[in-house]
Formats: structure tokens, sequence, C-alpha cells
């Protein structure tokens, strides 16, 4: 699996051809510093932006990860997308793979457009 997605609300200002000329590197955006302040976190990764060569070892970790992990309902919808599908859940694989994978680099945000 592999290819570019991109949330309906992103406008696209120049061409993704110099991020998917490299078939050994997957992208993601980061998520812009004001949505940082409800998670604690120092950084997070935007999954609303991901471009990724087929067969990548961390999209693929991530597509396993959502394969095998239940999710948990606590209520708090908002909270359980975050964690179980959203940005928090992307980041927190990130930061918790056992070796970085050096193929995996995330695009500076241009908050609102990219």
């Amino acid at each position: 699996m592999g290819g570019i997605y991109v949330d309906f609300d992103y406008e696209c200002l120049a061409p993704f051809d110099p991020y998917i000329t490299d078939e050994s590197i997957c992208y993601f955006a980061m998520e812009p510093e004001q949505h940082l302040c409800s998670s604690g976190q120092s950084f997070c990764i935007h999954n609303a932006l991901m471009i990724t060569p087929v067969g990548h070892p961390f999209f693929k970790h991530v597509i396993e990860h959502l394969q095998t992990t239940s999710v948990s309902y606590t209520g708090e919808k908002y909270q359980e997308v975050l964690n179980s599908t959203g940005a928090w859940m992307v980041t927190s694989l990130y930061e918790n793979i056992s070796i970085k994978i050096r193929s995996t680099y995330c695009l500076p945000n241009r908050y609102p457009h990219f």
C-alpha cells in the first residue's frame, strides 16, 4: 500500500512531484503549533497529509497497528479519534518504534495552507 493521502481542506500550492520521486522516503506533515497545546506534546505528526511509496516500513507499521489494535471507547469522541486513528496515534507510533526509520520525514506545516 502506498500513495498520497490529503484531506479535503488542504490547499495545494505546489506540485507534489519533489516528494514522490524518491521511492524510499515517506512524508508526513507536522501538526500546527496551535494544536499542540491540547495534547501536551512538543511535536505532533499530522495524518491529514501522508506521502508514501509502496511498502514503506513505517507506513506498513501504521497499517499493521490499525489492523491489530482494538479501540477502547471513553466517551470523549474527539480524543478517541486522535488516539485511535488520528494524529496522536501516528505520533505515538513514530516515537515508539524501536529503530527510527531514517526514511520517514516530517514536513513543516504552513498553517493554514500547506
